[in-house]
């Protein structure tokens, strides 16, 4: 082991020699710098960051929210005696799901029913203290606020919510609608934002409680008061300066720097603090990387290399067996992966089929729209095979306009069903081009594998049945024998 350092540490040691005199006077020329630079830039823009990240993050739910206060649906809705409850609750069942939230609601300032995506979850009263940000909303100045509280139908979990007044087509007040956020979405920002500037993020209240932190932390449960410096911290950040808030503090021996800015839209605060020492740390660390600098060219050249190299390996592979149009496999690739499924079925058992399809008529719309229509036409069919299959089908573009699919666990019967499916889920959705509107249908062809047989076989089976619906007027399924 001796032997196998010692021409590298002797290296080293010269090479140490040579720099240490300019590394030291460097080192502290660079530490004060680095101090300086922390304190009147480093913390300020990474609070600057955060908060920009923050807007963006509530100005999602904000524009959802604006667009459900002047959704003409849920106005007449109301207008017209908020008599059928399954309607508003299928649409806010939709808002939920289309937009990714946590919640959705709305409460009328005529009936004081608070709906949400179940029904009717409460009628809201002015004595219950939970309900007076409905009331306070009401009376605001601006046609929507921020709020965080505990949602409800949600088991009390602390939620960020967007409420936007309502008003009718005389612009009378007629209720409160909105979206809400958990919490997590400001953890993650928070996870990021500390990944990429190794700095402690977190938010803080008026009273000193953590509202948000990183997903390692239990928001709710810390205190500013259980933390080293977190009473100077307290105090100084109590000013609600949208400006930074400069402070340092002595913790286990270190000066800790901190930086704090109020958020007016969460009536937060934003505090981002770091130990000096963690941007003195790499300074420190060229003493020791100088004396390794040749070792680490080459390491980090070596490296390069294996990982061009790799990358490059990759992306022939990945060339090789997927269609440049639609991702898809291709029909080289589909060979492995249908030995790779006789395989598995012998092993396990079931069923398995395939499905031939062709685009119906796709030469016309090449001759009449062009090519880069008929590419449009192509990426129609494939979304609509990728949203009817199975994730454990594999799908494979066998020719221009014919696709070859593997049905895996599945019988005829039911690949006749999916394929049907598939039928009238194209026909029933005209494709919009620039050249215009263009109705497309495709014809299949179904057969079922039978163990032992080739792929050649199979797909001569489901060829016969394309060829056989091409035949019956196109826009079918048929099962090839």
């Amino acid at each position: 082991m001796y032997k196998k350092y010692s021409v590298p540490g002797l290296i080293g040691l010269l090479l140490a020699v040579g720099f240490i005199g300019t590394s030291l006077s460097s080192y502290l020329v660079s530490k004060s710098q680095v101090r300086h630079t922390l304190v009147e830039q480093g913390l300020p823009q990474t609070g600057d960051t955060v908060y920009s990240e923050i807007q963006k993050e509530i100005l999602r739910p904000t524009f959802i929210a604006s667009m459900m206060a002047r959704d003409t649906f849920l106005r007449e809705w109301m207008l017209d005696g908020e008599t059928d409850v399954t309607r508003i609750s299928r649409y806010l069942h939709e808002i939920t799901e289309s937009y990714g939230m946590v919640a959705s609601f709305l409460v009328s300032v005529k009936t004081a029913h608070y709906y949400y995506p179940e029904g009717i979850l409460k009628q809201v009263s002015p004595n219950e203290p939970r309900d007076v940000w409905f009331y306070r909303s009401q009376l605001m100045d601006s046609p929507y606020e921020i709020n965080i509280d505990v949602d409800l139908s949600n088991r009390d979990t602390v939620t960020f919510f967007v409420n936007h007044k309502v008003f009718d087509f005389n612009n009378k007040l007629i209720g409160v609608a909105g979206v809400g956020l958990t919490l997590d979405s400001f953890s993650r920002l928070i996870d990021d934002a500390q990944l990429r500037f190794n700095r402690t993020i977190y938010f803080v209240n008026d009273e000193g409680v953590v509202t948000a932190a990183d997903r390692g932390e239990k928001s709710g449960q810390l205190s500013l008061s259980d933390m080293t410096g977190g009473a100077d911290i307290q105090a100084a950040i109590r000013s609600r300066s949208i400006m930074p808030v400069q402070l340092t503090y002595q913790r286990d021996g270190r000066e800790v720097i901190v930086s704090s800015r109020y958020i007016p839209e969460l009536n937060w605060y934003l505090v981002v603090e770091q130990d000096d020492a963690q941007d003195v740390l790499p300074l420190q660390r060229i003493f020791y990387l100088n004396l390794l600098i040749s070792l680490m060219i080459m390491i980090a050249v070596m490296s390069s290399i294996f990982y061009v190299i790799n990358r490059f390996r990759r992306r022939l592979e990945n060339a090789a067996a997927t269609d440049p149009m639609t991702g898809l496999l291709n029909r080289q690739a589909f060979g492995l992966v249908f030995r790779q499924a006789v395989a598995e079925q012998a092993r396990q058992g079931g069923d398995m089929a395939v499905m031939l399809l062709d685009i119906d008529h796709f030469k016309q719309v090449n001759d009449s729209f062009g090519h880069a229509s008929g590419d449009q036409v192509i990426a129609f069919v494939v979304q609509h095979l990728r949203q009817t299959v199975r994730e454990m089908d594999m799908i494979a573009r066998w020719g221009g306009d014919e696709f070859f699919i593997l049905l895996k666990q599945c019988n005829v019967a039911q690949a006749e069903k999916l394929a049907e499916k598939l039928c009238r889920a194209v026909e029933r959705h005209p494709l919009q081009m620039d050249a215009g509107d263009c109705s497309v249908s495709v014809s299949i062809g179904v057969a079922d594998y039978v163990p032992g047989e080739s792929l050649s076989l199979v797909f001569a089976r489901a060829d016969k049945g394309l060829y056989a619906a091409k035949a019956s007027g196109r826009n079918c399924v048929i099962t090839g024998e």
